[in-house]
């Protein structure tokens, strides 16, 4: 009951004013650097308040010291939520930060998701060994779980939107595309039967409970727990170190009761494959069938992962509630904004139709078979995503560290950072540079389209490891992959910390957007729903709504 109901939002405002008071007492100034016009003449409450609640300065800062410092080799300073203060390095130096080893500039994800407290064990972030498993297993397999994502995914949207092809439904995309989401993504995290349908599963009717292979409790859970996360962690960030220890405590109560849930589908499932691994060790010739998930494929890694801890079923289960947090929070926000951006678009500018008929001729190809390989010949709706992580990505800034070495660092410019230094660049500003991307502020879909590709070249795509130009396959003719980092695209981060789950992400959007655009009519909107900055965050419009019906001749 009590973790019900801190899931309110009042319970936060009496926390926040007591954090705030308390943090005035506890934060101290670091090194100077130049700071933004925008930022000078505000007091400490007003700047924090500014970039926490999206005012105006955090941009307006953010592109000031961009134009005025980042473009001419300088570094300037920004506040955080808490005005302690983030160095921004400019776009000429990321190749020697880069360089740098995570020993000196170390991963802030722990501090920014506030993991200690937000996540099962500390480990879960701390040591991230299930990013080796995605890297060096889980994406050699990722072609074999295409059909598995699409099949799941037509499921969801045939129950969520339904077969009426007669009368326009006001849509909650946001809230739907995260029920979608979660089932695409734990189709091939833990396979059946914890939540998804089989592929060849009936279709779905209005009585629905006996339909195979869907657990209802996990797959919901699993959303609100990445949903908290986010909440949890932004609230604990506004607390002094010194309070976190409890404040985080409180917070985070609705993020233990969802993960508890969570624990209790999913921990029994764990224990059993760890037991059908130990039998095929001790006999082999017993050969009992082992599923192919990602999940399996943690469990043989912590099983052999040197520290005992890692063996426990419990860590591994927190380890998939960090993937079901970093699928499900990326691939909702932008398959939800990117739908925005394609249905607000001028009609003259054809986006949907020409997708449409793109995403017809691969499949005509495949036999109608949704592939990998098909999926990459499908570079308008490739491009479409990359521009909407482009003009609207999720992050203002990118390539957050934090120094580490007691003595700091002093770079190649002179500057010395002091230990805690906390290190970004610019995304949103490099992101709508006119010298990098013209005309930046308009949404142009077909802006990494390039030249039509050459169908007699067949992409590599045997692994999820980087080839030439691209992630896992080849860039053809002009056409620049979404999943290609660089310094001038940082949606998926940069350098060797690159998200290495951003094969799967992209699958996942782009079955789940080819599936709509497909089966779905759409009604235009005249204005696109805006975004909101918030805390260095573009949130897209969550709770806007979208017409929408069945396509004649779909079903």
């Amino acid at each position: 009951m009590l973790a019900e109901l801190l899931t309110r939002h009042s319970i936060f405002l009496p926390l926040t004013i007591l954090i705030v008071v308390a943090y005035i007492h506890f934060s101290k100034a670091k090194a100077q650097v130049p700071i933004p016009k925008a930022f000078k003449s505000l007091g400490w409450f007003a700047r924090a308040n500014a970039v926490r609640k999206g005012q105006a300065p955090a941009l307006q800062g953010l592109e000031e010291g961009y134009y005025k410092y980042s473009k001419h080799g300088q570094f300037f300073k920004l506040p955080d939520q808490m005005n302690e203060p983030v160095f921004i390095a400019p776009i000429s130096m990321m190749k020697s930060l880069s360089a740098l080893p995570d020993s000196v500039l170390g991963l802030c994800h722990a501090d920014n998701l506030q993991s200690d407290y937000t996540f099962p064990h500390p480990a879960v972030v701390r040591n991230p060994i299930h990013g080796d498993v995605v890297r060096n297993t889980f994406m050699k397999k990722l072609s074999s779980l295409t059909l598995d994502i699409a099949g799941e995914a037509k499921a969801a949207l045939d129950e969520y939107w339904g077969f009426d092809t007669e009368n326009w439904q006001d849509i909650p995309v946001g809230a739907d595309l995260v029920k979608v989401v979660a089932r695409a993504a734990n189709r091939v995290f833990v396979g059946l039967p914890l939540c998804a349908f089989p592929f060849n599963a009936p279709p779905p009717t209005p009585h629905k409970a006996d339909l195979p292979g869907r657990n209802e409790d996990y797959l919901g859970n699993a959303g609100k727990n990445s949903q908290y996360v986010v909440r949890a962690s932004s609230m604990i960030r506004l607390c002094p170190k010194l309070l976190r220890p409890i404040i985080g405590r409180i917070i985070t109560m609705p993020n233990r009761y969802y993960m508890g849930k969570c624990f209790k589908c999913i921990i029994p499932v764990i224990k059993e494959r760890i037991e059908v691994i130990k039998r095929n060790k001790v006999d082999p010739t017993l050969k009992l069938k082992e599923p192919n998930d990602f999940l399996q494929h943690q469990i043989r890694y912590s099983l052999e992962y040197p520290d005992p801890i890692e063996h426990k079923p419990e860590l591994i289960a927190g380890r998939m509630s960090s993937m079901n947090f970093a699928a499900i929070h990326l691939s909702t926000m932008t398959t939800t904004s990117l739908l925005f951006d394609l249905y607000s678009s001028p009609s003259e500018k054809g986006y949907i139709e020409a997708i449409r008929q793109e995403i017809t001729a691969v499949l005509s190809e495949t036999n109608s078979v949704w592939t990998r390989y098909g999926l990459s010949k499908m570079v308008r709706l490739d491009s479409a995503i990359r521009e909407n992580m482009r003009e609207r990505g999720l992050l203002l800034k990118a390539f957050i560290r934090v120094v580490l070495p007691p003595s700091g660092i002093t770079l190649e410019n002179g500057l010395h950072l002091p230990q805690g230094t906390t290190v970004a660049v610019p995304a949103y500003s490099i992101h709508h540079d006119p010298d990098i991307y013209p005309n930046p502020m308009e949404y142009d879909a077909f802006r990494f389209v390039g030249r039509e590709p050459d169908s007699s070249s067949k992409p590599e795509e045997t692994d999820g490891e980087p080839r030439e130009n691209g992630e896992g396959y080849k860039a053809r003719s002009g056409h620049i992959p979404l999943v290609t980092s660089s310094a001038q695209f940082l949606a998926f981060g940069s350098g060797r910390h690159t998200c290495p789950g951003r094969f799967m992400a992209a699958d996942v959007m782009k079955l789940i957007t080819a599936y709509i655009i497909l089966n779905y009519e759409i009604q235009p909107l005249p204005v696109r729903p805006p975004s909101r900055a918030i805390a260095f965050s573009m949130i897209p419009p969550m709770r806007a709504t979208l017409k929408v019906r069945r396509r004649k001749g779909t079903f």
